[in-house]
């Protein structure tokens, strides 16, 4: 009887200590899971960190504020006024600016929270939280050499002729080139650029040629091709009309309204071949090839291909969005007005023959099913997507996005 006894004992011990396991691990995984109590702890003491961050810079931002509304900066822009120096002056030693641009964009490093904040603030005082990154994990440096292929398609903090999206496009080592986020509307179209006609929301078309820039003559300066890549201009006829269509889009003086002068060297109105070429090739380890005559440019690499003329790089249907955004924005047919808009044109002209056609007839365009393809100048629905050489500057890192700095 008695060995029974223990015996029993001995199984509800072991029953107990099975269910005081199961609840162990239960509260365990509670405790730990993304939504579980440690974590949202956590949470919640970095949340606050980060409105204690928020209230000591608008603090600082308003004590700065207060001394140059008096003094007017005595003749110092405001963008000077509101150094870093100044506005460390006011902070408390748990934190410190690392960059303000004096008009928007503040960077603050926070010691308790061992963040970094990109702050903006607006004319009232605001504070708005844009990006935070772990200290230890944001980048700075001079843009040319911190900008890699993995970054090409982040987006970049630049704004100009009321266009606030744009995307990190290429890197040549030297420059750092950014494209508009989306297809351009036609109306931010600089009014000095001689396109004859505007087509819906976004489309541009060369379709007046004849009459419409048959009187004016446009070269396309050597110093904007180098810096742009493009890289056939000694063999390009002047005489033919893709020349003189893709002309407008490289002319500077035209696309001057896209430059930030803080910030931006030159823009021209849509990507190059050479250059959009050559960024999807270091993003992406591709061998997508450019040859040209005095015609324009043929394509070869990539998918597939039908012709010499055009090639397929990607298959839309199976790919990561987000790899390719930056060279298609729209994976399928965008609505322009009640037409259809394929996609963008590039700044480079075709070599394309077509016996329907003269010669000197087609540019180069990207199509929004994953080729790089061409089209006649007088066709209506392709838009343009402006690009932007930016100075030679540092920049700060906030993984996916980058602000660039005056320092």
């Amino acid at each position: 009887m008695k060995n029974n006894k223990n015996a029993i004992s001995l199984i509800v011990l072991v029953i107990t200590i099975i269910i005081l396991a199961v609840l162990a691990a239960v509260v365990i995984v509670n405790l730990f899971e993304d939504d579980g109590l440690i974590n949202t702890s956590k949470d919640a003491v970095m949340t606050n960190y980060e409105a204690m961050a928020k209230e000591d810079i608008a603090t600082a931002w308003a004590e700065v504020m207060v001394q140059y509304t008096g003094s007017q900066g005595n003749g110092v822009s405001k963008e000077e006024f509101f150094s870093e120096e100044r506005l460390n002056n006011y902070l408390p030693s748990k934190g410190r600016v690392l960059y303000s641009d004096g008009v928007e964009y503040t960077v603050y490093s926070s010691d308790t929270s061992k963040m970094t904040y990109l702050f903006r603030i607006n004319e009232a005082g605001i504070v708005e939280t844009i990006k935070k990154v772990e200290t230890s994990k944001l980048k700075y440096g001079r843009a040319a050499d911190i900008i890699t292929p993995e970054t090409y398609g982040n987006d970049v903090l630049y704004s100009a002729n009321g266009v606030n999206n744009w995307k990190i496009f290429y890197n040549d080592s030297d420059n750092i080139f950014i494209i508009t986020s989306d297809y351009l509307l036609s109306e931010k179209i600089p009014s000095q650029v001689p396109l004859p006609k505007r087509v819906g929301k976004y489309a541009v078309s060369w379709a007046h040629m004849d009459t419409g820039l048959a009187a004016i003559t446009i070269t396309i300066d050597t110093g904007v091709s180098s810096k742009f890549m493009l890289k056939g201009i000694e063999l390009f006829s002047p005489s033919n009309n893709n020349y003189r269509a893709v002309a407008t889009l490289l002319n500077t003086e035209y696309w001057s309204a896209f430059v930030n002068s803080n910030y931006a060297e030159a823009a021209i109105g849509s990507p190059t071949a050479d250059m959009w070429v050559e960024s999807w090739n270091d993003k992406f380890d591709d061998d997508v090839t450019l040859t040209h005559n005095n015609l324009g440019y043929k394509v070869s690499g990539g998918i597939s291909s039908s012709d010499e003329y055009q090639t397929k790089v990607v298959d839309i249907a199976t790919s990561n969005y987000e790899d390719i955004a930056v060279y298609f924005p729209w994976t399928t047919n965008k609505d322009n007005d009640g037409n259809t808009l394929s996609g963008y044109h590039l700044a480079s002209p075709s070599a394309c023959l077509n016996s329907k056609l003269a010669p000197g007839t087609y540019i180069m365009r990207i199509n929004y099913d994953g080729r790089v393809y061409y089209n006649d100048y007088w066709q209506c629905n392709r838009a343009l997507r402006p690009v932007v050489c930016i100075k030679d500057l540092n920049v700060y890192g906030f993984g996916d996005l980058w602000l660039l700095t005056n320092q």
